[in-house]
């Protein structure tokens, strides 16, 4: 038996608090030490149960002894609290990542949960095949995949360029890339299932992600191309392209992970000491930039349960900056995402907003 966390933290808080209280004077020390015991002892009750209600405080090898001693450590610190261990955690939370509460929650879209674990040759189900003994049960719909130890990833790879300038205002950057991949690297989703041998019911179920190299050759292009506009001698104008696919055999059970939108562009307008002037009063030294960027949808592939489709989103950001000349300053205001559209860029991540920063950089000029 061996505890899930190994962490000195909580001890040497107690250390800290017997020492303070040999020193500090008890009209100071009774009032002061309820707080840090209080903040402490939930910390402790947190762990414990939360980790007890995945079977993950204690481990053992025989898995129903797991469960006994797990469910022995979450009582045992539940009560104290007036908490229903079995309600409230051994069933509720795992409730919480079957039919999450949120209805945006993108748990609610796989109810197969489980945490990736370091495996090296793994027998399991494929997903599909337990998909479809769950529906009729019956055995000669289970298959079995033996999992290899993974080897380097191997790579050719072709790319071409292209940089000019045009019409002394225009400046182009292009290139395409191609990738033929050998022994992929990816990962493999399997369950290990206990069955009832009397009725073929499932007792037991784990899910698994195991890293894994694809038997089938993948490959992967794409092409950007960016484009830079200067006129009236301090604004540019820019904007880019990029394409990026990954191309798979379709019978393939490699999850590669590509992660990447297929398509995006963002376009700018940016300005450079500029000199405006306010009736009588004249502003020199002024910068700005604003972008627009569009995001395509793209398939994200994380663990088990935060797979999913990641929606397009667009983002505006814009910058104002002035120039202190004699100081060597610079102060910059600015914000990404101004317009705050809250959007996810990964699958089960928060949703992202509005980011505004002001900076002041000093440039140490040479003697």
């Amino acid at each position: 038996m061996e505890p899930a966390a190994n962490d000195r933290g909580p001890w040497l808080w107690l250390v800290g608090l017997a020492v303070a209280g040999a020193h500090l004077p008890a009209w100071l020390f009774v009032p002061l030490a309820p707080i840090p015991l209080g903040i402490l002892y939930f910390g402790c009750f947190v762990l414990v149960v939360h980790e007890a209600s995945h079977d993950m405080f204690v481990v053992f090898r025989d898995r129903q002894r797991q469960k006994r001693w797990n469910r022995a450590f979450g009582w045992a610190v539940a009560v104290v609290f007036a908490t229903h261990y079995g309600k409230h955690w051994e069933h509720g939370h795992r409730e919480h990542h079957v039919r999450p509460l949120e209805p945006a929650d993108p748990q609610q879209h796989n109810i197969l949960v489980g945490r990736p674990l370091l495996v090296r040759v793994l027998c399991n189900l494929p997903l599909e095949c337990f998909d479809d003994y769950r529906d009729g049960l019956n055995p000669d719909a289970l298959c079995y995949i033996d999992v290899a130890p993974v080897k380097p990833e191997k790579v050719s790879a072709f790319e071409v360029g292209y940089r000019t300038t045009l019409f002394n205002s225009l400046y182009v950057d292009a290139g395409y890339y191609y990738n033929r991949y050998r022994d992929f690297l990816g990962f493999n989703i399997g369950a290990d299932v206990e069955l009832n041998p009397a009725n073929g019911l499932i007792e037991d179920l784990q899910i698994y992600r195991v890293s894994a190299n694809s038997d089938s050759t993948v490959t992967s292009q794409g092409l950007s191309i960016g484009l830079n506009y200067y006129f009236a001698d301090y604004y540019q104008l820019s904007g880019n392209y990029s394409w990026n696919k990954l191309i798979s055999d379709v019978d393939d059970p490699i999850v590669p992970a590509f992660n990447t939108p297929e398509h995006k562009f963002n376009i700018g307008l940016s300005g450079r000491n500029i000199t405006m002037k306010l009736g009588n009063l004249v502003l020199r030294n002024w910068g700005f930039s604003i972008n627009y960027k569009w995001i395509d949808e793209f398939l994200f592939e994380g663990s088990p349960q935060f797979t999913g489709i990641v929606e397009s989103y667009t983002l505006l950001d814009a910058q104002l900056n002035y120039n202190h000349k004699k100081w060597h300053t610079t102060f910059k205001l600015g914000a990404s995402n101004l317009l705050n559209s809250k959007n996810f860029q990964t699958y089960g991540g928060p949703r992202i907003g509005r980011l505004a920063y002001f900076s002041i950089t000093y440039d140490f000029k040479k003697l």
